[in-house]
This record gives C-alpha cells, sequence and structure tokens, in this order.
C-alpha cells in the first residue's frame, strides 16, 4: 500500500505543442483552470499549446506560464480524483512556485504574477549578459563543479547551477564562457551537453541584480499557511515554517544560488515516500531517482495512478465535500462559545448541515446550490466557534480545492 506521496512539478525547458491536450479535453477542472490562469495572465495558453508555434510557445514569458498553470491544473485534477493529499510538495526551478501554489501557500492569480515578473526579470538579466544555462550529462557532478571553480580563477563567469543527480549537472554564466567550458568537460570524451536556448542564466550570482527586484514584488504578496510540506531548492530540505520572511528568502536565495535536487531526492529516499507524481507534461524526473516515479501528465500512467487508488483500501476512505465539511466542523476547537451559546448557536447549525447527508444518498451527489449553503453554515459555524476569518477561508479554499469545487462556488 502507498502510504506517502510527493508531488513534483518541473520547471523550464519541458513544453512542447500538444502538451496536457488529452489532460485537458477529458477534465472539467483543467479546463476551468486554465480559463482563468488566461484570464490573469493574458497569454493564450490553450492557443499555444496545442497549436503554436513553437517560436512563441519557447518563449519565457509564456512558456513559464503555461508550464506552471498546466502543472496546477494537473495536480487538482488528481487530487479530484484520487482524494490523496500528498506527503510532500516539490518543484523543479520555477517549479518551485507551483509547488507553493499547490500547497496553498500562494493564491493561483498571484502565483501567475510571480512567475511572469519572475519571467521578465531573468529576460533582463540574460541581454545584460548574454547569459544562458546547459545541461552536462554523463559527468560527475564534482567533476563539472571543479571545471567550473577552475575557469572562475580565470576570470569566467560559469557556475554550477542545478545538482539534478550524480551524473546530471546545469551550469549558468555568460554563454561564451559556458561555451568554452563545456569544451573542457568534454575533452576526456564523456558525456553530453544540452545548451537549453533562450534561457536566462538562473541559480548564479549573475542573477542578484534581478534577485533585487524579485524581492521587491515578493513583499507585495500574501503568503499562507501551507497544506502540504513543500520542499526548497535552496536547502534541499521543506521549508522550516510558513513565516513570510522563510519563503521570500528561500525563493531569492533559489534564484541566485544551484537547485540542490539530488538532495529532495535522497530526502524523499530517507522518508520512504513510497510513489513519486510527477505532474509534467511527460516524465521528467524518473531518471533522477530510484523511486517509483509515475507521469500524471501521460494519459497511460494517470490511468496507472487512478486505477491505483481507486482500489478498496483506498476509495473507502476518499472523504467527499460533505464529509470535508463536517470534518472541518468537529475537529475545529470551540474559541468562544459558552455551553448554552453553542447549544443555540452552533448545535442546530451542525444538525442541519449534517442533514445534507441524506440528500447525497438519494442523489448521489451535491448540486452547486446545496454546496454553497453547505459552505454557508460551516463559514457560519465556524464564525461562531471564534475562529478568525483568515483561517475560516483557508478551510474553506482548501475544502473546494480538493473536491474540485472552486469554479462552482465562490468563496
Amino acid at each position: 500500500m502507498i502510504r506517502r506521496t510527493a508531488a513534483l512539478f518541473s520547471g523550464q525547458s519541458s513544453q512542447y505543442i500538444g502538451m496536457y491536450k488529452a489532460l485537458y479535453e477529458e477534465s472539467k477542472i483543467v479546463q476551468e483552470t486554465i480559463k482563468e490562469a488566461e484570464q490573469v495572465s493574458e497569454v493564450p495558453i490553450r492557443k499555444l499549446c496545442f497549436e503554436g508555434p513553437m517560436t512563441e510557445l519557447a518563449k519565457p514569458c509564456n512558456a513559464h506560464i503555461i508550464i506552471h498553470s498546466f502543472g496546477l491544473a494537473a495536480f487538482r485534477d488528481y487530487i479530484a480524483k484520487t482524494g490523496q493529499a500528498p506527503t510532500f510538495c516539490a518543484g523543479h526551478s520555477l517549479g518551485e512556485y507551483t509547488a507553493l501554489a499547490c500547497a496553498g501557500g500562494i493564491s493561483f492569480s498571484d502565483s501567475i504574477r510571480l512567475v511572469k515578473a519572475r519571467a521578465e526579470i531573468s529576460m533582463k538579466i540574460q541581454r545584460n549578459y548574454t547569459g544562458g544555462m546547459t545541461i552536462v550529462d554523463g559527468i560527475d557532478s564534482d567533476t563539472v563543479l571543479y571545471a567550473c571553480k577552475k575557469q572562475q580563477k580565470y576570470g569566467k563567469s560559469v557556475f554550477v547551477s542545478c545538482i539534478n543527480s550524480p551524473t546530471q549537472t546545469a551550469i549558468s554564466g555568460i554563454r561564451k564562457d559556458i561555451d568554452e567550458t563545456e569544451d573542457i568537460l568534454l575533452k576526456g570524451g564523456n558525456g553530453n551537453v544540452s545548451p537549453l536556448f533562450g534561457s536566462a542564466p538562473f541559480h548564479c550570482p549573475l542573477m542578484k541584480e534581478g534577485s533585487i527586484e524579485l524581492e521587491e514584488i515578493l513583499n507585495s504578496i500574501e503568503f499562507k499557511t501551507f497544506r502540504y510540506p513543500v520542499m526548497s531548492n535552496y536547502t534541499g530540505k521543506p521549508y522550516q515554517n510558513n513565516s513570510k520572511e522563510i519563503i521570500i528568502q528561500n525563493l531569492v536565495n533559489h534564484l541566485i544560488s544551484p537547485v540542490q535536487w539530488h538532495s529532495i531526492m535522497r530526502y524523499f529516499q530517507k522518508y520512504k515516500v513510497d510513489l513519486l507524481v510527477d505532474f509534467s507534461s511527460k516524465n521528467m524526473f524518473q531518471y533522477f531517482t530510484n523511486l517509483s516515479c509515475k507521469c500524471y501528465g501521460t494519459k497511460r500512467e494517470r490511468e496507472e495512478i487512478t486505477d491505483v487508488f481507486s482500489s478498496p483500501e483506498y476509495s473507502k476512505h476518499k472523504p467527499d465535500f460533505l464529509s470535508k465539511c463536517v470534518l472541518a466542523v468537529v475537529s475545529t476547537p470551540n474559541r468562544k462559545c459558552s455551553t448554552e451559546d453553542y447549544e443555540k448557536m452552533i448545535l442546530k447549525k451542525y444538525e442541519e448541515l449534517s442533514s445534507y447527508s441524506k440528500k447525497m444518498c438519494e442523489d448521489g451527489a451535491l448540486e452547486t446550490d446545496d454546496k454553497k449553503k453547505v459552505v454557508y453554515l460551516l463559514k457560519s459555524i465556524l464564525e461562531s466557534k471564534g475562529i478568525c476569518q483568515k483561517d475560516i477561508q483557508s478551510i474553506v479554499e482548501q475544502i473546494i480545492d480538493e473536491t474540485a469545487s472552486r469554479y462552482e462556488i465562490l468563496v
């Protein structure tokens, strides 16, 4: 039985024409999520994904928003279909923003604005330095690090920017210095290099100027309590707390420091994660780990994942919309009412809330109007218990997201 799962989200260069098309066509929650993303970002996501042209799809300000939006949309579909909350969320580079949004740490609309701003900042840096990135495969990461440090002694601007596995590393810097370092690394006859065309020099000191601008934008964002632990690319470990200062510090350092992806994979092994669910458009992460990894973005593996979680051992424990609302009521402490007031103000509303169980048994599911009434009762009960509005909103939003009800109910 699968006990621990990690949700994985990809970064740049995972885009291609036709990505996520089958998932989009089969899922209403994916369609609605992409519609919202298009309204917020003003990027024609569906057209670029399914029709191209590739020259437009590959532009960072388009590609980053598309990868981010579809990653979150796929995650919403997974949660709604399986009912399985992840043990951890982790995103590679750009994907960390998707992980934060999926964990409820940032609103979807704010996450899109952040991703768009990050792409714009990175493109300015790229133009200023003629910078870029290259993936180095088949060469020990320590060898790549040594080569970069040796180049730096000669005044070259080239740095290790991602440690994906012991034999896959990314390097970033000024393009001509990267090209020279590639030649040095390939002289041994082993390995190969794959330049990321159009990429900025992410995760290295050249992004320092951009990190200052990003920090200003991050300070204007509202951050919320995480629903699930999120891994930091900067530390290779989970965020230690949900404080705004820690989140900003990690994301700023993330822009100028190497992505510690291999450390994240080792952390998952240490904590005995049973299944990695990759929400990229194709399996981007299976080569970086010995753990079982299935890609929700591909039809065959998506069906394998949903089949696993449709088995009786999982499905009998899958909570529905109403049961989540009832659980929220009974598990939230009373901070306000006396015993007498409790009976007057809460018990009657709770009985009314519970009465919808009969309606579910008769109809098989709650209609949208019924869901809205249930949410109203839930909010009213929590208010009577003395729960602050911010916490109430967080509870309701989590229930709505985990039951694919966001576009039915106006929170």
